[in-house]
């Protein structure tokens, strides 16, 4: 898997619908969540390796 794979599924998994003022939807990628996993992702490499 190359990294443009693993950052493309991060961004899936990050994807949040939002409404703006008038009601309307609009799909955004929610960065706080995609640090999280990325972190989390990058500790269970790293304890995995010990």
């Amino acid at each position: 898997m190359s990294d443009t794979d693993t950052t493309f599924n991060l961004n899936k998994l990050c994807t949040r619908t939002l409404y703006d003022s008038n009601g309307f939807p609009y799909v955004c990628v929610d960065e706080y969540m995609k640090r999280r996993l990325e972190i989390k992702l990058i500790h269970s490499i790293v304890v995995a390796l010990e």
